[in-house]
């Protein structure tokens, strides 16, 4: 039996330290990953890329990648 991971597209908007970011990305799950596990390694990510500590999140998206 052969298993297949579904790649999943993410949209994050932040705010902090009076600046605005949006970011997007992929996202593939590890088996036994949850949502909660992408939404912390996406917002690990954006945090390092932004800059910012502990952003607020505006906006959040996670869908599977494959129209």
């Amino acid at each position: 039996m052969t298993s297949t991971s579904t790649a999943y597209f993410w949209v994050m908007t932040v705010a902090g330290g009076g600046d605005r970011s949006t970011l997007t990305g992929s996202f593939t799950p590890l088996p036994g990953d949850t949502r909660r596990d992408a939404f912390a390694q996406v917002m690990s990510f954006v945090e390092r890329k932004t800059g910012l500590e502990r952003p607020t999140v505006l906006f959040f998206s996670l869908e599977p990648d494959q129209l």
